[in-house]
Parts: structure tokens; sequence; C-alpha cells
């Protein structure tokens, strides 16, 4: 207990920490020989396809390719227009703008046709499984701590 930092560790480590060392490999103890022995075992595990098996490869591909669908839409991923509707009427107003300066006021407010077009947007996104990258984009503005307001 009456050691400095370094010591009290170092003594700690030899007590409770056991490092194995391993100096045999496969049997070969010499850096060159362990390093042939991995190159000889993964040449020949990953040795690449004959012409015959890539092409059976690609034929069964085209035969599973030709029987595809897409992606299976099941009824959790529907997004009808009354849902997206009901989403947009329940948004929060007075909250600040977006990056573009849209506000939950304009979605609100807009044309009846918006959740039509946004119920189809989202499912087209669903659909081909991809998202844009601006719905990612965003900013934080900080409030000073002066005029946070503290209820």
């Amino acid at each position: 207990m009456g050691k400095d930092g370094p010591s009290f560790w170092k003594c700690w480590r030899s007590k409770f920490e056991t490092r194995a060392k391993y100096n045999e490999v496969g049997g070969c103890v010499e850096n060159i020989s362990i390093a042939n022995n991995f190159a000889n075992y993964f040449s020949e595990i990953y040795a690449s396809n004959s012409i015959e098996r890539a092409a059976a490869l690609r034929e069964e591909y085209l035969s599973m390719r030709s029987n595809y669908f897409g992606f299976p839409m099941s009824n959790d991923y529907v997004f009808t227009t009354e849902l997206v509707s009901k989403i947009v009427s329940e948004i929060k107003v007075g909250r600040a703008a977006d990056i573009d300066g849209l506000m939950g006021e304009h979605l609100i407010k807009a044309h009846p046709i918006l959740p039509v077009i946004l119920s189809k947007f989202f499912h087209l996104m669903v659909l081909s499984r991809h998202i844009p990258t601006a719905f990612g984009y965003s900013y934080i503005v900080p409030i000073p701590q002066r005029y946070r307001w503290n209820p």
C-alpha cells in the first residue's frame, strides 16, 4: 500500500494478470515459416472458381432473378393518404423552421393534395429502400443561458 502508482500497478499485474505468450503457431516457431504456412493455407482455401463454376453460378442467379418481384410490402409499410393527413394535422405549431424555412404551419395550411403526394413519396422511398440525403440535414441554434425560459 505504501508504493507509488507505477510500482503498485507493476506489482498488481505480476500477481493478478497473466500474459500468454505464444511462441508457436501450427508447430512452427520462426516468423518466416509461420507466414508461409498462413499463405499456403489461405491460397488453398480461397482459390478462384473455374470458368464452369462461374457459368453455373451465373445461370443460377439469372433463374432466381426471373422469379424476383421486388421488396415484399406488408401492411406495416403502407403510407395511406389518411395516415399522412392525420400526422400532418397533429404537427405542433409555433416551432422553429427547418433548414429550408419550412414550418409546421406550412404543412397544415397547404393544399389538400399535399398528403396524397407525400404518401406516394414515402411509398416510393420504402420500395426503393432509399432516403434522400437532404432528409438528414438540420441545424441547431444555441440559446444563451440568459434567454432560456425556466418554468
